[in-house]
């Protein structure tokens, strides 16, 4: 699942989030687009229960530093 899917499955999310990873509630915001940091990657499934999947987040890194659009945006653009 996508990161911008679960933050916006339930009120209050971000800020969880952003507390648990030590991070402002702006941060995980710029996730969203921007992809998380590598170095958050695993907080943030663990913090999930695992529906934002370490394969998800760091295949929407990888696509942004190839300068490519994040995998289900492909899979959204291609319908």
């Amino acid at each position: 699942m996508e990161l911008k899917t679960w933050l916006k499955a339930e009120t209050g999310r971000a800020t969880a989030l952003a507390d648990h990873c030590g991070v402002t509630v702006a941060a995980v915001s710029q996730w969203q687009s921007a992809g998380v940091p590598m170095r958050h990657v695993r907080a943030v499934a663990e913090f999930s229960a695992h529906k934002v999947t370490v394969d998800e987040m760091v295949s929407v890194v990888m696509a942004r530093a190839e300068g490519r659009a994040a995998p289900a945006a492909e899979a959204r653009d291609a319908a």
